[in-house]
């Protein structure tokens, strides 16, 4: 089911939980609601402001790895991309070596980020 929900976000950028619902014909709101959730939490997709569900790459966020200094900022590895920095009081509790999803900072001319999402740990090891 994963596959065909990321097929139909590439085909359709980003739609509601009903959307994809309906489009897949799946008729059952909570079954597609807990799939989506763990899309989510597996940082496959991602979602608006608007409560869509978008593909991470149709997105303002990037996903990648957190290598963290001694002094508790760190930097964001991503794939195609300059690394991130990421200062301390942006790091939502990330450890190094977590796969993340940040924003970028809109105020900042540098390449900094905050950390908005973090991979569970426990699918990691």
């Amino acid at each position: 089911m994963e596959s065909k929900i990321i097929d139909l976000l590439s085909e359709n950028n980003a739609l509601t939980v009903n959307d994809i619902d309906s489009k897949l014909e799946i008729n059952n709101i909570e079954e597609t609601k807990k799939i989506l959730k763990k899309m989510v939490d597996n940082l496959e997709i991602t979602t608006t402001n608007k409560n869509k569900y978008i593909l991470i790459e149709n997105s303002k966020q990037l996903k990648g790895i957190l290598s963290v200094s001694k002094a508790g900022y760190g930097f964001v590895k991503v794939k195609d991309h300059e690394d991130i920095y990421i200062g301390k009081n942006d790091m939502k509790g990330a450890i190094n070596g977590d796969i993340v999803l940040i924003e970028m900072n809109k105020k900042s001319q540098k390449h900094s980020g905050r950390i908005v999402r973090i991979k569970n740990r426990d699918e990691l090891s």
